[in-house]
């Protein structure tokens, strides 16, 4: 199974700037997850009209090497909220 890093590797290999030092300090971005089955995992970004932080669900396409958001843009108040999503919402039809 890929890990975050190797996903952020390939993305900067092939010159994609999702994982740009200043794509990320832009929007305030972190990744709070690991890549996770099926690769998704949970980045939380800067609201920009207050001081905290929402999360999104991101989807790692192995072949293309798109970083797709599941779902809307910082949906979820809390990681808890983001990870109780794709543990029991989450299903492979919203990867369209």
């Amino acid at each position: 199974m890929l890990k975050m890093k190797d996903v952020i590797r390939m993305c900067k290999a092939s010159g994609m700037h999702y994982f740009d030092k200043d794509t990320m300090e832009y929007w305030g971005t972190k990744i709070e997850t690991e890549l996770m089955e099926g690769n998704l995992f949970v980045t939380s970004e800067d609201t920009f009209d207050s001081m905290e932080r929402k999360y999104t669900v991101r989807h790692f396409d192995e072949d293309t090497l798109r970083i797709r958001t599941v779902d809307d843009f910082q949906k979820f108040e809390t990681l808890e909220q983001a990870l109780n999503f794709i543990e029991n919402e989450y299903t492979e039809s919203e990867e369209n």
